[in-house]
Order: structure tokens, then sequence, then C-alpha cells
């Protein structure tokens, strides 16, 4: 099973870089991290898909949500005492579509979560570019109005990944080579 979801992640990377890929692929490609994360934390790391089946051909960056998953089980849950969760989940909005990454970790700092994405000095400090660096490669694909938005609550963090509605076409690579 390890090396399995290992040699899957690994393929992932290797043939995707800088393509759009469905949210189909990138969460096959985020449930075998979280196996692999599963058999490090055993018991103390929960988890949870909860996306309707008419979203997974949705076009989005390939690996914007593993980073997502990796900062909240690294900054949330390892360090916490006791058990978490990673729950993922999406839904359509009226204007696009939204999936959430949560966790019930430590949470972000304060500084983080209110002036994300102007805080690099605060992100760099906690080691959490791939925030930034999601949220970038998702306002380059799809433009200003998309990109990640980050919510604290007493006892839970939400990264929102907010995306057009409608199906998308191209490639970050094909983008990027003119």
């Amino acid at each position: 099973e390890v090396v399995y979801s290992l040699s899957e992640i690994l393929r992932y990377n290797l043939t995707r870089s800088g393509e759009l890929v469905t949210l189909k692929e990138e969460l096959r490609n985020v449930e075998n991290y979280l196996q692999l994360m599963k058999i490090r934390f055993g018991e103390r790391l929960n988890y949870r898909i909860e996306i309707d089946d008419r979203l997974m051909e949705v076009e989005l960056p390939y690996f914007t949500l593993q980073p997502l998953v990796e900062n909240a089980i690294m900054h949330g849950l390892e360090p916490k005492q006791g058990n978490g969760y990673v729950l993922i989940s999406g839904r359509t909005l009226d204007d696009g579509i939204e999936l959430v990454v949560e966790d019930n970790g430590l949470g972000m700092p304060a500084e983080i979560v209110k002036n994300f994405p102007n805080c690099l000095d605060a992100i760099v400090k906690k080691d959490s570019l791939g925030l930034i660096n999601v949220h970038s490669r998702l306002q380059l694909c799809f433009g200003a109005d998309f990109g990640l938005r980050i919510v604290q609550e007493k006892g839970k963090t939400q990264v929102k990944v907010l995306l057009p509605g409608e199906k998308t076409s191209g490639s970050l690579l094909q983008l990027s080579h003119y």
C-alpha cells in the first residue's frame, strides 16, 4: 500500500506538471498522499472527502489541493495534541465553485488569516509558501477574482479554493511557452 501510494504520487508529479487536471485526478493524488500520512500518523489523523460527483470534471491547476492538505497536516495537526481531521469538500456557488480544505489543528497566525495574501513576511516565517504558490497559480490561470481565502473559527481552519464555474481549457504549461 505504501509503495503503491508513493509510486502514484511520483507518477502524478512527473507526468502532470504545469497542466490543468480534473478534480477527479487531483483528488486521486490527494487521497494517495493522505493514505501515506495515515500510515505515518495512525489514529491521530482522520480524513474525509465530500465532493459531489458532478464536480469531478472541473479543471484546476495541477497540484492545487495537495499543498493545502499538507499544510493542514504539518502546521495544524502534527504539532497538536490528540487526534485531528482533514475534511475536503466542494460545492457550486452562483459565481463559481468552492473547494474547501478544513482541519481542526492549531490554526494559523492571525496576521496570515487577516492579511492573506498580502503577508509574505509572516508566511515565510511560518514556512507556508505553498499557500502563496497555489493562490498565485490560481490567479494566473483564472484571474484576480479567483484563488484562496482563509477562514478561521474556533477549533477549525478552512482554506477555500475559488474556481470559475464554467469548464476551463488549456494548460499552464502552454500558457507559459509562447
